[in-house]
C-alpha cells in the first residue's frame, strides 16, 4: 500500500489511484484510497499516538506502513512514561533506532516527562532519531551552587525580606542547574 512518503514531487509520476484513462466508477475508491493516506499521515503526526515499551526503549504502532527507516521521516507522539536515560525507539517492526537530543546528544533521565508530545525526526547521517527542541541550549557555565534553604512558596514582592528572597534565588538556581540550563 503506497503512503504519503511513496509520493512524487511531479504530478504526473502519482498514477497509482487515478491512472490514466480510468473507469469513472473506479474514481470513488481512487479518491477513498488518497483520502486514507492522508489520514494515516495526519493520526502519525499529530500527537494522538501513545508510546508504548519502558523509559528506556519507547515503541510505537503507525497507521502508515513503513518498510524501512527514510530521510526526514516523522513522528510526532506522546511519551507514556518519562525517560530513565539514553532511550531507543522502536516504530512497528522496524529495528530499534537511539532516540536523541537534539544535536545528536544522547538523551539524559528527565528529557521526556509523562505525556510529553516529543518530535522525533529521522537522521540518517547518525542513523538515530532526533527529538526536536530537548536538549538544544548549551549551559552557561561558571555558576558555584548556592547553600542553604530552597524555597517555592509564593511570597509578596512588596514586603519579602532579603533571606526570602536568597531561597526563592537558591530554588531557582536548583532547577535551572538541574534542567541543564546553568552548570558549573
Amino acid at each position: 500500500m503506497a503512503e504519503l512518503a511513496d509520493l512524487s514531487v511531479n504530478d504526473a509520476n502519482n498514477t497509482a489511484r487515478f491512472p490514466e484513462g480510468q473507469n469513472i466508477p473506479t474514481l470513488n475508491n481512487g479518491a477513498r484510497a488518497l483520502e486514507g493516506l492522508i489520514a494515516r499521515a495526519d493520526k502519525d503526526r499529530s500527537g494522538v499516538t501513545l508510546t508504548t515499551g519502558s523509559a528506556t526503549a519507547y515503541a510505537i504502532l503507525t497507521n502508515a506502513a513503513y518498510p524501512d527507516h527514510a530521510a526526514g521521516m516523522w513522528f510526532m507522539v506522546r511519551a507514556h512514561v518519562a525517560n530513565s536515560g539514553a532511550a531507543t525507539l522502536t516504530v512497528n517492526a522496524l529495528t530499534s533506532k537511539p532516540l536523541r537530543r537534539q544535536g545528536g546528544d544522547a538523551l539524559v533521565a528527565g528529557d521526556i516527562a509523562v505525556n510529553q508530545i516529543i518530535l522525533a525526526i529521522y537522521n540518517t547521517a547518525g542513523d538515530y532519531y532526533e527529538c526536536v527542541g530537548i536538549g538544544q541550549s548549551v549551559a552557561i557555565t561558571g555558576w558555584e551552587a548556592a547553600t542553604g534553604t530552597a524555597t517555592r512558596t509564593a511570597f509578596a514582592t512588596g514586603s519579602v525580606t532579603l533571606p526570602q528572597l536568597a531561597e526563592h534565588v537558591k530554588a531557582l538556581l536548583d532547577d535551572l542547574t538541574t534542567k541543564g540550563v546553568i552548570g558549573e
